[in-house]
């Protein structure tokens, strides 16, 4: 696909909504895959309306991603929160892995120590009662 082409596409969607084209060689904080299966070079569409729309076209299937900002929150709860889905981990899965690994081990470490904290509430609680 053209730019033209991807242009006429989205403005058949988004009639009198002004549109910025590029051609994306890199991934961005939403069009991001940290294993490289994510195709490249993408068009990014982005729309100039309230929901600040954003459209990655690939250019040889036509296939597309878009985000909002609704898409937006939605993916940095899940994606960003969750798996650590940002760019900066692009290329670098040993520094993806420690990070991971020392976010899990500080919940647990969090939750364990809510877990002793609770025991030794109810212990405390079951003294007062017994006496």
């Amino acid at each position: 696909m053209t730019k033209q082409q991807v242009e006429k596409a989205v403005k058949a969607v988004h009639d009198n909504e002004p549109l910025q084209v590029e051609l994306m060689t890199e991934y961005d904080n939403y069009y991001v895959d940290t294993e490289g299966k994510m195709v490249l070079p993408v068009w990014k569409v982005k729309v100039e309306n309230a929901d600040h729309t954003v459209y990655y076209v690939n250019p040889k299937t036509a296939g597309y991603r878009s985000y909002n900002t609704h898409g937006r929150w939605q993916f940095q709860l899940y994606q960003g929160f969750h798996c650590l889905k940002y760019k900066v981990f692009v290329g670098h899965p040993v520094i993806w892995t420690i990070v991971m690994w020392l976010l899990l081990l500080g919940g647990a470490g969090v939750s364990l120590t809510g877990v002793v904290m609770g025991v030794n509430y109810l212990r405390r609680t079951f003294r007062r009662i017994s006496k």
